[in-house]
């Protein structure tokens, strides 16, 4: 297998990412499609990850592994993607779990519509230990992408779940190195603007949320970010009158505020021991009035419908494929 030219370059920037790296590039092994290699850029880590990394690729000759120095996402993985041999390069984050049958969803879509030059599709959040909060949703069609988009917010493709046509990217100059956040959404601007996107109506990722993610404690430099690359995308398409940036971010999320959303977003998704979980440690690190009320409504609702505990194993997701398939099956992009 390692001889065969692999038709998917997998993309994976790490800096410090040794708690969670094995379970990413374990995913990526555990992929029904086989034809793969994984390229790895190790960003400066100063915890064991070069160590776990090392070991990852001598057990499995498809894993490359790259040094760099604070390069960087955008330079991260445009130095990976020159070094690709793929038809087509796929995003993933070193904390993230690929769903098994992501590469061969996504390879088969691509090789159906030669129109389309992006795919993504739709993810589970996860907290740290793997517990799953809730469903990110992202609009399946072209139009609907480019209006999200358009108005200024980002997750029209979810960035970790992307499956990009490698001659595309290329032609499009890749990342833009000036962005240092929201590197994604600028992309998604160009590609649509030389090609289609779209998103599969199946979860292809269970996508990790923690304290530290760029995510939760970068948000103003993503929002400065996005309303640059929106500016720039107005400018190029030469739109009139230019369609306003809705985006409003007006402060970082804390990592209390952050554990506030995980119970609030599990709870409306039914993730109910998830909610209880996050609001009992919340309420260990703080007693106030709205942490009770949490904790009051998160134990009423694990005592009426807990619904599943525990992180997510590699046949709960195979489960929640099942079930999006089911589900998704009179809707395609």
């Amino acid at each position: 297998m390692s001889g065969e030219r692999p038709r998917i370059s997998v993309l994976m920037p790490v800096r410090n990412g040794g708690a969670f790296v094995e379970e990413a590039v374990a995913s990526i092994r555990g992929q029904t499609e086989r034809r793969w290699e994984l390229l790895i850029m190790d960003d400066g880590s100063t915890d064991d990850t070069a160590g776990r990394l090392a070991r990852l690729a001598a057990a499995d000759g498809r894993i490359r592994v790259e040094h760099g120095e604070n390069l960087g996402l955008s330079r991260a993985c445009n130095q990976l993607a020159r070094s690709a041999r793929g038809d087509y390069l796929a995003r993933m984050d070193a904390d993230d779990v690929a769903a098994p049958e992501r590469f061969a969803r996504q390879l088969a879509w691509m090789e159906a519509h030669p129109e389309t030059v992006a795919l993504g599709g739709q993810a589970v959040r996860i907290d740290p230990e793997g517990w799953p909060i809730d469903r990110w949703r992202a609009p399946l069609r072209h139009e609907e992408i480019e209006r999200q988009h358009l108005r200024g917010f980002g997750g029209g493709i979810i960035h970790p779940t992307a499956f990009i046509r490698r001659e595309v990217f290329e032609q499009v100059g890749g990342y833009d190195e000036d962005f240092e956040a929201s590197q994604d959404y600028d992309l998604w601007l160009r590609l649509a603007e030389v090609g289609r996107l779209a998103n599969l109506p199946e979860v292809v990722l269970f996508y990790r949320l923690h304290a530290s993610s760029i995510t939760c404690s970068r948000r103003l430099v993503q929002a400065r970010c996005i309303r640059e690359a929106h500016a720039r995308a107005v400018r190029r398409r030469g739109l009139n009158p230019p369609p306003a940036c809705e985006l409003q971010v007006r402060s970082e999320l804390t990592p209390r505020r952050a554990r506030m959303q995980w119970v609030k977003f599990a709870l409306r998704s039914g993730h109910h021991a998830t909610a209880w979980k996050h609001a009992r440690a919340l309420w260990a690190e703080k007693r106030d009035g709205l942490t009770l009320a949490l904790l009051a409504v998160s134990w009423l609702a694990c005592r009426w419908a807990p619904g599943p505990a525990g992180p997510v194993t590699r046949e709960g997701a195979l489960a929640v494929l099942r079930e999006e398939t089911e589900a998704a099956a009179e809707t395609k992009p």
